[in-house]
């Protein structure tokens, strides 16, 4: 499949039926396979962690969630005709087909509130979907054995399919410790669990297609994600900039970490 290197991250361009059934592929094979849905956010992470831009490229799939990142990676591939894919839409568009071929599924993170809403409108928004579990996030560092506690939960559910609600740069760092343990799909999807539990009011339509969502964000939380979109955010464009002018390009695929994290 084509793919980019964006800033140091190799993106993968593809459609949204194409992720879908690679996805659904590797849960039918019982094959560990992780997803990333990249915007700037974990783009400007990757840039200041080399261990964390090491997990993102380790990913099997690595997604343009943003706007800005799908337009960079079809600048340099110089491959056009495929469009962003939405964390909160790529779980929509798993569901279904999981329900279809009656493939159960675990969430896991994300908030209790939310969870509780789903475990009871996922089976009547997506008839023939089997949830095979559910489990909130605590969002800081387990110990070895709690962390040991929460895989061996999730691969005693037997689930098919992993959504996995931790927030970046954290969910993508949980997939890449985990993943082989768990022979299923996971999937890095953000707070699509709050989205797709109405929780959260996603924004609208036209605000999505012109690339704005951040805005959107930004305006409804500013005192959490001020500081991702005004300092984390020109950090990544210089870069990107500089990649584009060829000054500079990062190659550099990151480092191999040396321990665990253990977020949960």
């Amino acid at each position: 499949m084509p793919s980019a290197n964006v800033t140091g991250i190799n993106v993968n361009l593809v459609t949204s039926q194409d992720a879908v059934k690679e996805i659904i592929d590797a849960a039918h094979s019982h094959t560990a396979f992780g997803v990333a849905l990249l915007a700037v956010h974990p783009m400007a992470s990757s840039l200041r962690d080399p261990d964390f831009r090491f997990r993102v490229n380790h990913m099997n799939l690595r997604l343009a969630d943003g706007m800005p990142v799908l337009m960079l990676a079809k600048y340099f591939a110089r491959s056009g005709g495929y469009s962003r894919i939405r964390g909160h839409n790529l779980m929509q568009a798993v569901l279904r087909a999981a329900a279809r071929e009656q493939l159960s599924v675990y969430l896991f993170g994300g908030r209790a509130e939310s969870l509780d809403l789903l475990k009871t409108s996922l089976p009547d928004r997506y008839p023939g979907i089997r949830i095979a579990g559910t489990k909130a996030g605590r969002f800081e560092i387990l110990s070895d054995e709690e962390n040991a506690r929460n895989v061996q939960e999730l691969a005693d559910s037997r689930a098919d399919v992993i959504f996995v609600g931790l927030g970046s740069p954290r969910q993508e760092t949980w997939i890449f410790e985990n993943q082989q343990k768990l022979n299923c799909p996971l999937l890095a999807i953000g707070a699509a669990f709050d989205y797709e539990s109405g929780l959260l009011q996603p924004p609208p339509q036209f605000v999505q297609e012109i690339g704005m969502e951040w805005f959107w964000r930004l305006c409804r939380d500013p005192k959490r994600l001020w500081r991702r979109y005004f300092i984390s955010g020109p950090v990544f464009f210089f870069f990107a900039f500089l990649q584009m002018i060829r000054v500079f390009e990062i190659r550099d695929r990151g480092t191999e970490p040396k321990k665990r994290i253990n977020y949960g």
